[in-house]
């Protein structure tokens, strides 16, 4: 059977509504129904939580002494005044753990929120350093680049006996011709780059003797090969050279 003591140590926890069990609730509760001397403390445990409550627990240092003056000369007082403060102590002991707790919760919260900042600038800094990174390409690579990254664009290669090419076109006609692997040509001649439409051969760029990566215009919509050449330095209007390197749209 629970005693009266046990019970006494659980009514600082009952006045702050802090029994988590049924049981123990009810247990108390059920000892406070017969017992004037525990409805009391009780009642003691309740007004010193709303005293503290009320002065945000800040209370004046002169307030525990005033609390005994007054329970001293109060003659329906049936328990000595040490028993208050200890009912205050363990109602200090609670509120202290809550406070502990709700700093581990605020702590735990900033601590997220800090982690969460930290990704943040991380993403940040590496789209500031893939920026830096981008501004420091050929901007016609970079171009050939985003197209081909964009979903729409043809990518086809462009190959043959001087090496191989991507070539990459959008919708609108805008084309560029990189990666390439060309031979070098001699000073005095070029490469040429010949576009097929619609069953035309036309002039698409004079691309030199060393070429890098080549931004052309084309009519995409009857587009049907792109052919490479070897001419002269300058180029040509039209050519009868044979095609160094091609790609045929397959029909």
């Amino acid at each position: 059977m629970t005693t009266h003591d046990e019970i006494r140590n659980l009514l600082g926890v009952y006045a702050l509504d802090a029994i988590d069990h049924a049981d123990e609730r009810a247990m108390v509760e059920t000892h406070l129904a017969r017992c004037d001397e525990c409805r009391e403390e009780v009642d003691d445990h309740r007004s010193v939580a709303a005293v503290m409550a009320q002065a945000e627990l800040a209370a004046p240092t002169d307030l525990w002494n005033r609390i005994g003056s007054e329970l001293e000369s109060a003659q329906s007082r049936r328990r000595p005044r040490w028993s208050l403060i200890q009912g205050m102590t363990s109602i200090a002991a609670v509120v202290s753990i809550a406070a502990a707790v709700g700093l581990t919760v605020l702590w735990t919260q900033a601590s997220r929120e800090t982690e969460q900042l930290r990704d943040q600038i991380a993403e940040l800094q590496a789209g500031i350093d893939q920026a830096r990174s981008e501004l420091q390409r050929d901007p016609i690579e970079l171009a050939a680049d985003r197209a081909a990254a964009s979903g729409t664009a043809l990518e086809v290669t462009v190959g043959g006996d001087i090496g191989t090419s991507r070539a990459v076109v959008l919708p609108d006609g805008h084309g560029w011709l990189t990666n390439v692997e060309f031979a070098p040509l001699d000073p005095s001649q070029t490469y040429q780059l010949w576009a097929i439409q619609d069953g035309t051969v036309i002039s698409a760029g004079i691309l030199g003797s060393s070429p890098g990566t080549v931004a052309f215009q084309i009519d995409a919509s009857k587009l049907e090969g792109l052919v490479i050449t070897v001419e002269d330095a300058g180029g040509v209007v039209s050519s009868s050279n044979p095609a160094a390197a091609a790609w045929l749209a397959q029909t």
